[in-house]
C-alpha cells in the first residue's frame, strides 16, 4: 500500500492528498489516508477536483461509493462549475450516475451554460453513453428535445423518443403534445426521422414542411 505519509523538503510532513488513494480504487486504502489525516473534500489546485469527482471521471465506483458512505460532498464542483453527475454524464458512466442519484443527487441539476446531465450524456456517441440516458430518464427526467438536436447516437435517439410517447396515446397528435412535437420538428426531426415522425407528430411535422416551402 502507498506509505500514508509524505516527506517534505527539510523533513516536514504533511497528510497524503486523498486523490492518490482513489487512483487505487481500494476503500482500504481510501479509509488509511484518511485516518493519516488526509482531507475527505480536498480540492486538487489545478483541477478542481474533489477526491469523490476524481473518482466518478475515472470510472472508480468502488471509490465513489466509499467516500459516498464515508460523507463525501456529492455537490462540490471542479474547477469549471461541473458536478459529480455532471460528469458522470459526460463520461457515459451510467454505474456511477446510478449511485449518484440513488444518494439523493438532484438529476435535473443544471449547470450554469444552461445545461442539465441528461444533455452531457445526449453528447456522447458510445454505448455506454446510451445507457447513462436510460438511468436518467429511468429516475424521471424529462426528455429534452434538445437531446435530439445535439446527439448523434442512434440509440440515444430511440431512447429519447421512447420516453417521450411511452405512456401517451399513438394514434394522433393531441393538443398537449403539439408543443414537443414542434420543438422536435424545429429540431430537425421530420426530416432525420420520417417515419417516427410521421407516427407521432404528423400535423407539426407537415406544418414545418409547409412553413419551409413558404421561405
Amino acid at each position: 500500500m502507498l506509505a500514508l505519509l509524505l516527506t517534505l523538503a527539510g523533513g516536514v510532513t504533511a497528510a497524503p492528498r486523498l486523490h492518490d488513494a482513489v487512483g487505487q480504487d481500494s476503500p482500504a486504502a481510501i479509509q488509511a489516508f484518511l485516518d493519516a489525516g488526509a482531507s475527505l473534500n480536498e480540492r486538487d489546485h489545478e483541477t478542481g477536483q474533489t477526491p469523490l469527482m476524481f473518482a466518478v471521471l475515472n470510472g472508480f465506483s468502488s471509490s465513489v461509493k466509499y467516500l459516498l458512505s464515508v460523507g463525501a460532498d456529492a455537490t462540490i464542483s471542479e474547477k469549471d462549475g461541473y458536478t459529480p453527475l455532471h460528469g458522470a454524464a459526460f463520461q457515459g458512466r451510467a454505474e456511477i450516475a446510478q449511485i449518484l442519484l440513488d444518494h439523493g443527487l438532484d438529476p435535473n441539476d443544471r449547470h450554469r451554460d444552461g445545461y442539465t446531465p441528461l444533455i452531457r450524456a445526449c453528447w456522447g456517441q458510445e454505448e455506454r453513453h446510451t445507457e447513462t440516458v436510460l438511468v436518467l430518464l429511468k429516475a424521471g427526467v424529462h426528455p429534452d428535445p434538445l437531446c435530439l438536436k445535439v446527439t448523434r447516437n442512434d440509440e440515444t435517439r430511440k431512447a429519447i423518443h421512447h420516453y417521450t410517447w411511452k405512456d401517451r396515446p399513438l394514434a394522433t397528435e393531441p393538443q398537449d403534445r403539439n408543443s414537443m412535437c414542434a420543438q422536435w420538428a424545429e429540431a430537425g426531426q421530420c426530416e432525420e426521422n420520417p417515419g417516427y415522425m410521421l407516427e407521432y407528430c404528423e400535423i407539426s411535422c407537415g406544418r414545418h414542411k409547409k412553413l419551409k416551402k413558404e421561405l
